[in-house]
């Protein structure tokens, strides 16, 4: 499973991914990143093998991203719920492209973190976490990770025998 984490400049995009990985959070500036860096994770909860694409909210960067998004599972688009400017130009890319399901994430800055979501963001599925204390980071990836499970289509079910024909299996259109 491929994600592909979108947002702004400086909405901590790699503030998450760090606080994911290795549960800490660095205090420092984390230098910006410069298009694409990559991460695996395993999720324990499915043990699904997830590629973090950890991405530059540059415009130079846009038409980098916007052709990652064509091999994208899920599409993570991160922003600051203190921002009045929503992220409307990646919600638009990400919509573009139906094979690759759209999540918002609202990362909470500091150590407050109860920022109203704005009213924008319910139209959405949106989940809401905090890397600086770390609350809600482990469970955003694995709602995600859930999400995209529940979204896939069910795989066939077994054939069955039918009554009249004990010996002729019927198969869906799937098979």
């Amino acid at each position: 499973m491929k994600i592909l984490i979108v947002g702004k400049p400086n909405t901590g995009k790699s503030a998450l991914i760090h606080r994911l990985l290795f549960d800490q959070f660095k205090h420092a500036p984390i230098p910006p990143t410069i298009g694409i860096d990559y991460h695996s994770w395993t999720c324990p909860i499915t043990q699904t093998r997830v590629q973090l694409c950890d991405t530059s909210g540059h415009v130079v960067f846009r038409p980098i991203m916007t052709s990652y998004l064509q091999h994208a599972h899920v599409a993570l688009v991160v922003f600051n719920p203190q921002d009045l400017d929503p992220p409307d130009d990646w919600i638009r890319e990400v919509i573009l492209r139906p094979h690759c399901q759209l999540i918002l994430v609202a990362h909470h800055h500091g150590p407050d973190a109860s920022a109203p979501l704005p009213a924008w963001s319910k139209r959405y599925t949106t989940l809401a976490c905090n890397a600086s204390t770390g609350h809600g980071v482990r469970h955003t990836f694995q709602e995600v990770v859930r999400l995209h499970a529940a979204s896939l289509p069910s795989p066939p079910t077994e054939p069955t025998q039918s009554p009249t024909a004990p010996n002729t299996w019927w198969r869906c259109c799937w098979c």
